[in-house]
C-alpha cells in the first residue's frame, strides 16, 4: 500500500527509464543532509534501485550512508541496498545493522545459509528479548530451514499457503526472496524470480 502512497511505483518506473538522470539528481540529494526527509528517503530508494542496475557509484553512496549516524538514513539505505543484494553481497553490513536492532536487517539474515550471520542471530536471541529476540529467531529458523534437506518442500508450502498472520505474510515474503535465487550446487534455480 505504501508503495501507492509514496509514488514508489512512479519513482521506480522513472529510475528504470532514465537511470542517469535519477543518479544526477538523486545521489546529490541522498548525500545533503540539509534536505527535506522525506524527499532525502526517497532518493536513496532510487539511488537503491540504480545501483540495483549495476552502478557501482550509486551502491556506494548506499553503503557510505547505511554507516550513518542518522539512524533514519542509515535504515533507508540498508532497506536500498536489500532490495538489490539477493546474493547478499553485503551481508557484513547487514549483520552490523541487525546487532544495532534493525528489524529489516534481522529479517534478511535467515536469507543465506551463512555461519556468520547464525552466529550473530544467536547471540541477538541470547541476549536481547522483545521483538528483535523474536526477529532474530524467526530469521535463525529459516537459516535450519534453508539447511534441512527438503528446503525446497518449505518453500513450496509457505508459497501455496499464501495468507493469514502477520509473521505467516513475513514468511511469505522470505519465500519470495529466497525462491528467486535458491540453487543447489551445480543445478539451475529451483524456483524462478516471482516478484
Amino acid at each position: 500500500m505504501s508503495e501507492f502512497r509514496f509514488h514508489l511505483t512512479e519513482a521506480r518506473l522513472w529510475a528504470l527509464s532514465f537511470p542517469r538522470e535519477a543518479e544526477e539528481l538523486c545521489i546529490p540529494l541522498a548525500l545533503r543532509e540539509s534536505s527535506n526527509p522525506d524527499n532525502r528517503d526517497l532518493a536513496i530508494y532510487v539511488v537503491g534501485i540504480v545501483a540495483g542496475k549495476g552502478n557501482f557509484q550509486a551502491e556506494q553512496v548506499l553503503l557510505d550512508l547505511a554507516g550513518s549516524e542518522s539512524e533514519c538514513v542509515a535504515s533507508a539505505a540498508t532497506s536500498a541496498l536489500l532490495q538489490e543484494d539477493p546474493n547478499g553481497r553485503h551481508r557484513q553490513l547487514y549483520r552490523k545493522r541487525a546487532r544495532h536492532a534493525d528489524l529489516l536487517a534481522l529479517d534478511i539474515l535467515g536469507d543465506w545459509v551463512d555461519e556468520d550471520s547464525k552466529q550473530v542471530l544467536q547471540e541477538i536471541v541470547g541476549r536481547d528479548a522483545g521483538i528483535e529476540r523474536d526477529w532474530a529467531g524467526n530469521s535463525l529458523s529459516r537459516i535450519l530451514w534453508l539447511e534441512a534437506p527438503n528446503w525446497a518442500n518449505r518453500i513450496t508450502s509457505i508459497l501455496v499457503a499464501r495468507g493469514g498472520t502477520a509473521l505467516q505474510d513475513r514468511d511469505f515474503d522470505w519465500a519470495l526472496r529466497v525462491s528467486g535465487c535458491a540453487k543447489t550446487e551445480g543445478q539451475s534455480p529451483v524456483f524462478w524470480r516471482a516478484c
